[in-house]
């Protein structure tokens, strides 16, 4: 089972941060999982507590932004197509098996 190197970091680096960029020019805001892991958490709270979730600034400005479900914020899905992603490349570059 041989598996293949790893990228260059520096290389990694540089375009992580050109993609950074041109998610800053593009979409108006960053990457970042703490967006995905904010709108299901409010989400949450907004199921299991709705009296304080009313009560609250913070929870009623989720509900009239992202429509109170984490499915219409775009983060959710990029945090869930970073892990799809792994898990595929991950199997491509024999970095995965079954003990």
């Amino acid at each position: 089972m041989n598996s293949k190197p790893y990228m260059n970091p520096y290389l990694a680096g540089v375009l992580l941060g050109l993609l950074l960029l041109a998610t800053f020019y593009i979409t108006g805001r960053g990457l970042g999982a703490s967006g995905a892991i904010r709108s299901v958490v409010m989400a949450t709270v907004q199921t299991a507590a709705p009296e304080h979730a009313q009560n609250s600034l913070m929870y009623t400005d989720f509900v009239e932004n992202d429509g109170g479900s984490p499915l219409r914020n775009w983060l959710v899905f990029e945090v869930l197509g970073v892990i799809i992603r792994a898990v595929f490349s991950d199997v491509l570059a024999n970095r995965v098996a079954l003990k």
